[in-house]
């Protein structure tokens, strides 16, 4: 009888094992969709001036880059610059994701952020490009945080590059007329 049990449980157990687990495959189009669904919710947490929120999205360890500045933390980069940018009325823009490429442990991506403002007096067009380089989290902790829907992700973002393009509106851009190579004094 116990060696007809055994047998059953066995033949059950090799049974089961014969067939494929079905599990769902980390693709590249999955990778950027989480990818991209974090860069969007970061957004709307930055239009938001949410710095909480954007924390959760950030590793502690974040490396970044604006104004010929770099800050090498999260607390660095949300305290000397963020602050700074949301202490200030931020026009109205429009923003997109311009490209995301991923790998399973890295991704980066560029993003565009357009408006029109005022510097000295003079409109001008202003294209903020954002560059992020983001990693994937070891062991998932995200699914050990399910308490809060933002730190759903398994990927942060671990360096921002801020780069400000300004020209003025109305104002055609003028060929150099120095021969090439030569220094300004």
């Amino acid at each position: 009888m116990v060696l007809r049990l055994c047998a059953a449980l066995l033949a059950l157990l090799s049974f089961a094992s014969a067939f494929p687990q079905v599990r769902e495959k980390e693709t590249a189009e999955t990778r950027e969709e989480k990818v991209r669904d974090l860069l969007e919710r970061f957004n709307a947490a930055y239009q938001q001036k949410d710095v909480d929120t954007l924390g959760q999205f950030v590793s502690p360890d974040l490396t970044g880059f604006a104004g010929g500045k770099n800050f090498s933390s999260w607390d660095d980069f949300r305290g000397k610059l963020l602050q700074t940018i949301f202490a200030r009325q931020m026009p109205p823009s429009t923003w997109q994701i311009e490209k995301i490429v991923t790998t399973p442990e890295m991704a980066w991506a560029y993003t565009k952020t357009s408006f029109k403002t005022r510097r000295q007096g003079q409109p001008i067009q202003a294209d903020l490009y954002q560059v992020f380089i983001l990693q994937k989290l070891a062991g998932s902790s995200a699914a050990k945080s399910k308490s809060s829907e933002v730190a759903s992700s398994d990927w942060k973002i671990v360096l921002i590059d801020y780069t400000l393009e300004r020209e003025p509106l109305g104002q055609a851009t003028q060929p150099s007329t120095e021969p090439q190579g030569s220094q300004p004094h």
